[in-house]
């Protein structure tokens, strides 16, 4: 701890040895990131990246021409449409 943030509390002092070691784990997470094509998905808050995430697998399928719709359901974003065969 510097010296601006002297700690007196036991249990924060313990968060704030914690937190310190998480930000060497995450920082080192965020490395990996650097230099990709994704890296920008990472700097935008969790609820935009799961919609993000969503249009990036919708794209990908539209390009792979497999239709992809909203779920009826709750417990998926979206399926794949399925396609009858023909005979």
């Amino acid at each position: 701890m510097t010296k601006n943030h002297i700690i007196k509390n036991k249990d924060v002092e313990l968060l704030a040895s914690i937190a310190t070691g998480l930000r060497v784990d995450y920082g080192q997470r965020d490395l990996a990131w650097k230099d990709s094509p994704f890296a920008w998905i990472k700097t935008r808050p969790s609820r935009q990246i799961g919609k993000i995430g969503e249009d990036l697998v919708a794209g990908w399928c539209a390009a792979k021409r497999l239709n992809v719709i909203r779920s009826p359901k709750s417990d998926a974003d979206r399926i794949r449409e399925r396609q009858e065969q023909m005979i």
